[in-house]
């Protein structure tokens, strides 16, 4: 309410009366699907939430994904440490390292994850790390959610 009432010169309770005349809620977000339009789309749905609900025995379901342009940031300072009466207290500068992309798979059942940072944000970086993930559970049948 605060940036609309300066955006536009007014008061906050201005702002106030004429978003609730409007029936609007600024504050409250939603959001929202549209209809894939996968003619399998679901039959491809109810699969995966059958593997989240109900996993085959000796499996694993990993919910793999990536994050991309992570800056890599130190402080200058060390962390001065929580005590009485002060909360733990960071420096505001920092020095830059670029930028990292990270690939994270969740173990579903187990609430576990591995990951790792790679330089590059290529599918050859995502394959060896989808090798990574097949080796270190050789004895299981891995089934890997990926969105797109």
């Amino acid at each position: 309410m605060r940036k609309i009432a300066d955006a536009f010169g007014l008061s906050k309770s201005s702002v106030h009366r004429i978003l609730s005349e409007a029936s609007l809620k600024p504050h409250k977000t939603e959001y929202w699907c549209g209809k894939s339009p996968d003619p399998e789309f679901s039959e491809k749905q109810t699969s995966i939430l059958g593997l989240y609900l109900s996993p085959p025995e000796n499996a694993l379901v990993i919910s793999v994904d990536e994050k991309s342009q992570i800056q890599a940031l130190d402080r200058t300072q060390p962390v001065l440490p929580m005590k009485p009466e002060h909360p733990k207290r960071f420096t505001h500068t920092y020095t830059r390292h670029g930028t990292t992309c990270l690939l994270a798979a969740l173990l579903v059942h187990e609430g576990t994850i591995e990951a790792r940072c790679v330089e590059r944000h290529t599918h050859e970086e995502f394959l060896q790390f989808l090798k990574h993930l097949y080796r270190k559970y050789p004895h299981k049948h891995l089934h890997v959610i990926v969105d797109n």
